[in-house]
């Protein structure tokens, strides 16, 4: 990042108070939007990033910020503590987003700070396992209402389809699915 997107991110500060959350929009390399905001889709259990920069160019409040580049104000961390260590990788930034947001805080992008990332863990075969492992707690852990019985359904639903994927067609990729949902029940003592 650079140092006039951390004053951009500073001035948006100013304007929102400490009780926020902020994040610049980040790009790839060859300047694609890759996260301009995001939501976390209950019922598909997944977080969506929004891929589409605003015309506008002013901050703007969204519910759900990635874990990729955030600044947070100490405030923050006073009322709602750090990020949560037990997703090791992934979501731990779904979770911090709705903690902040239950706390009634903010979750803020600022269009006028950039900062470029370069997504190489698509080339990780363990990505599979740690995005299934952690979805399974955040979803698992943190839906209420309604969101929790149709996260509930939908857990039931996707663990039976691999189950059967795991007897009828094996592949590395359902067996890691398959490890990634025991180790999160186990990780959740459930």
């Amino acid at each position: 990042a650079s140092s006039e997107s951390l004053m951009r991110l500073k001035a948006a500060l100013s304007t929102y108070g400490e009780q926020a959350l902020f994040s610049p929009v980040i790009t790839t390399p060859d300047g694609d939007v890759w996260f301009a905001g995001g939501v976390i889709a209950w019922v598909r259990m997944r977080v969506n990033h929004n891929t589409k920069q605003s015309d506008t160019g002013e901050s703007f409040l969204t519910n759900f910020l990635t874990g990729c580049a955030l600044f947070i104000p100490m405030a923050i961390v006073k009322k709602v503590g750090f990020l949560d260590e037990r997703y090791f990788l992934y979501y731990e930034d779904a979770d911090y987003s709705e903690r902040v947001r239950r706390n009634g805080g903010k979750l803020v992008v600022v269009p006028q700070a950039r900062v470029i990332h370069s997504e190489e863990s698509q080339k990780n075969p363990a990505k599979i396992y740690w995005l299934v492992r952690s979805g399974t707690i955040f979803f698992l852990t943190q839906g209420s209402g309604w969101k929790k019985i149709v996260v509930r359904m939908v857990f039931f639903l996707r663990r039976t389809k691999n189950w059967f994927e795991c007897i009828l067609r094996p592949t590395p990729v359902a067996e890691s699915v398959k490890q990634a949902y025991t180790d999160a029940l186990k990780s959740l003592h459930v």
